[in-house]
C-alpha cells in the first residue's frame, strides 16, 4: 500500500503532504512517504533503486534489510509485475 501511495503525487497532481493529510496514514507510512524512514521506507527505497537499475544501491539495501535475500525480492517482483500485468484483465469483456 505505501509503495502505491507513493506514486499518488503524481497521478493526482499534488504534493506528498496533501495526500498524506486527505488519507489520514499512520505514523510508519507517514515516515516512509516524507522520508524514507523505518521499515517501510527502507523498503521504498529499495524499489525506487531497482526501478533506476542501480544493483549497487539495490544490493545494499538488500543487505541491510532483515529477513530479505536477492532471491526473495526477485520472487516478490516477478509476483508484483504478473498482478500488474493483470490488472484490468479482470474487468475487461472477452474478445470476440
Amino acid at each position: 500500500m505505501t509503495g502505491i501511495m507513493s506514486l499518488m503525487p503524481v497521478l493526482l497532481h499534488v504534493p506528498m503532504q496533501e495526500v498524506i493529510t486527505s488519507l489520514n496514514v499512520t505514523q510508519d507510512v507517514r515516515e516512509a512517504l516524507e522520508q524514507r524512514g523505518g521499515i517501510l521506507g527502507r523498503l521504498l527505497q529499495l524499489i525506487e533503486e531497482l526501478e533506476k537499475n542501480d544493483a549497487v544501491a539495490s544490493g545494499r539495501l538488500i543487505a541491510e534489510l532483515p529477513g530479505i535475500s536477492g532471491e526473495r525480492v526477485n520472487v516478490v517482483l516477478t509476483q508484483a509485475l504478473a498482478w500488474a500485468n493483470n490488472v484490468g484483465r479482470e474487468t475487461d469483456p472477452p474478445a470476440g
